[in-house]
């Protein structure tokens, strides 16, 4: 299923109508933090395995805050 196609949904459209718009607002902001932990994790464990670079903790970071971004910029359906 491509949402880009007519009889698709994607899963941010979902969030856009109704009660399903704050629901998708206050669960996705929680669960951003528990993602940044995700990868924060990930990048820890990586250390003790000998990989000394950021980047994986970086790209975590950047992906949590575009997530976030995304969530706080999502509009309800008819907002102009």
């Amino acid at each position: 299923c491509n949402p880009y196609w007519d009889g698709c949904t994607s899963i941010s459209a979902t969030g856009c109508n109704g009660t399903a718009f704050f629901f998708f607002k206050a669960a996705m902001l929680p669960l951003s933090l528990l993602y940044f932990y995700y990868w924060l994790l990930c990048s820890k464990r990586l250390n003790s395995m000998g990989y000394e670079k950021p980047t994986i903790g970086n790209l975590g970071f950047f992906a949590v805050a575009a997530l976030v971004l995304y969530t706080l910029s999502l509009g309800a359906l008819g907002d102009n």
